[in-house]
């Protein structure tokens, strides 16, 4: 280990180790390191073996974890092998996203008997500033594969991620915490009258339609009809999809309330 000061505060530290407990990588921090930063190593870092890690810290020890580049930078490499990591509110803010990892990419490779790897599965997310509105932002994820996107400030400052499900969760609604679900069949068998938040697994079902455009990225019909126009629904609205026309008969706000559900006859 290497610590070389650059003033009364500014430091940097580069180490190396061969082979360690990840729950005990907390002490080998230095003396300077302030508790707070202890305590979060200590408590996030729960179980694992090391081996062939280097980490440098380069900035105020005293600001231990850093919350921005600007501030200092904190970086481990590392193999570590059975790790498990105990993620809570005290972690720092990440400021410079290097991707997103899916479990399922991880199965699969692990399925393929491939070496577990992050790097590997590592997929790139779309980037969208904070200033965009949802219906933008919404038709952004819906170009993407991956669905999922990082939100930046003015100063391109990470501030968190968003996916498709959370803009149109905001947009029509959460199915969980509304009011009735149930839809109400109505005259002919040809003919349905149901609420806006009947879950779109019911819906799919009870209509027999194909694979929904988007599919799991929303919760309920509203979610379908907003995802087939693109765009904010009006009253009126309508949309042929698998065999059926979909029209929007009431808004209640921004959220669709009622449709009305009939086999296209075209």
């Amino acid at each position: 280990m290497n610590l070389t000061t650059n003033g009364p505060t500014q430091s940097q530290l580069h180490g190396h180790l061969q082979r360690a407990d990840l729950n005990a990588i907390w002490r080998y921090m230095p003396l300077t390191v302030n508790q707070d930063a202890r305590e979060w190593l200590k408590n996030g870092l729960v179980k694992g073996l090391v081996k062939e890690v280097s980490f440098n810290i380069d900035g105020d020890l005293q600001q231990f974890p850093f919350a921005s580049e600007q501030v200092g930078k904190f970086t481990v490499n590392a193999k570590v092998v059975d790790a498990q990591v105990n993620f809570n509110h005290k972690w720092p803010v990440i400021d410079n996203v290097a991707g997103v990892v899916q479990a399922k990419d991880i199965l699969d490779r692990v399925l393929d008997g491939k070496e577990f790897s992050l790097a590997a599965a590592l997929r790139q997310p779309i980037a969208i500033p904070d200033s965009v509105s949802a219906l933008e932002a919404l038709e952004r994820l819906k170009t993407d594969m991956l669905g999922i996107a990082i939100v930046l400030d003015e100063y391109g400052s990470f501030e968190g991620m968003v996916t498709a499900a959370d803009v149109l969760e905001a947009i029509v609604g959460d199915a969980d915490d509304a009011g009735p679900k149930e839809g109400a069949p109505e005259t002919p068998d040809d003919m349905f009258e149901f609420d806006g938040l009947m879950p779109v697994d019911e819906t799919k079902a009870r209509l027999h339609l194909p694979d929904l455009p988007n599919e799991g990225s929303y919760h309920t019909l509203g979610g379908l009809i907003l995802a087939l126009l693109m765009r904010l629904p009006r009253q009126g609205d309508a949309i042929l999809f698998g065999g059926w026309r979909f029209e929007v008969l009431v808004m209640d706000g921004r959220r669709i309330e009622r449709v009305r559900v009939e086999r296209d006859s075209s």
